[in-house]
């Protein structure tokens, strides 16, 4: 299996010392797409509302 890229470090110097910061790869992912139908856009819908019904 190939390794995959999940994101990058970022260095910088602050302070006198060097830092780096792990910056992720932006979400969803474009393969293979995120497929929204109806039942899962009401669900998304309720979470965003603050409610999931169990």
């Amino acid at each position: 299996m190939p390794k995959r890229t999940t994101g990058r470090y970022e260095r910088t110097t602050v302070g006198g010392e060097e830092v780096a910061a792990d910056v992720r790869q932006t979400l969803p992912p474009a393969s293979p797409p995120i497929v929204v139908d109806a039942a899962r856009a009401e669900r998304l819908r309720t979470a965003k509302a603050g409610y999931l019904p169990c």
